[in-house]
């Protein structure tokens, strides 16, 4: 029997038995994204060739490289990591026919980066045929989906408390009118129920003006 880890160095180990259950429970919990031609899933092991031999390459420029292969590890269970502590992270893209490995999109934050960043990296046989903006505009889409809405809910009890503070009506009907309109426009671009959307922003307007009464009761 052929080991599979015989040729690798050992924190690049494929995970087996138990690990191996746990890995394919984690990746199946992340987001996959199916394009015309391809499907964006969360990255395993066996990835990890194809993405240290762009970074150890002079491809890896576009990411402060080229690296080594334990730079390029390093950002590549970083980038992986992202997921469990941030719900954002690294996705390998590859082709819904084959399952040939195409290259990766990335959503997240890094050190230094003000707000999170959509970028990418694909293979040299891949370039030029229009996956990197295929892959990363579905990537940008499920960003709003997954993000922007979380952000915008994190801070309604905020909201609704600060209107009671300084006397201030807890809805108002005009400003919500159009960020419906908006937010509408906003899920019909990114493939979303913009249904789903708008009753969605009715529940956070609800919360706000919940916690206005409750502040000022």
């Amino acid at each position: 029997m052929i080991d599979p880890n015989a040729n690798r160095l050992p924190w690049e180990h494929l995970p087996q038995h138990q690990a191996a259950v746990a890995v394919e429970r984690i990746g199946q919990a992340l987001p996959r994204i199916f394009t015309d031609r391809t499907v964006l899933r969360g990255p395993y092991m066996e990835d990890f060739d194809v993405f240290a031999d762009m970074v150890i390459s002079d491809r890896g420029r576009y990411i402060a490289g080229p690296l080594t292969r334990e730079g390029a590890w390093d950002d590549f269970i970083q980038l992986t990591a992202s997921w469990i502590l941030r719900g954002c992270g690294l996705w390998t893209v590859e082709d819904q026919n084959d399952k040939t490995v195409l290259g990766f999109v990335l959503l997240g934050h890094e050190t230094g980066d003000p707000e999170p960043e959509l970028g990418f990296l694909f293979t040299e046989d891949a370039e030029g045929k229009g996956y990197a903006f295929e892959a990363a505009e579905k990537a940008r889409n499920n960003a709003w989906n997954a993000m922007s809405l979380g952000e915008r809910f994190k801070h309604t009890q905020s909201v609704g408390v600060l209107k009671a503070e300084h006397d201030l009506p807890p809805s108002d009907p005009a400003r919500e009118a159009a960020q419906i309109a908006r937010l509408t426009e906003l899920a019909e671009q990114a493939d979303l129920d913009p249904d789903f959307a708008k009753k969605f922003l009715n529940f956070i307007i609800q919360e706000v003006i919940q916690h206005h009464k409750q502040h000022q009761s």
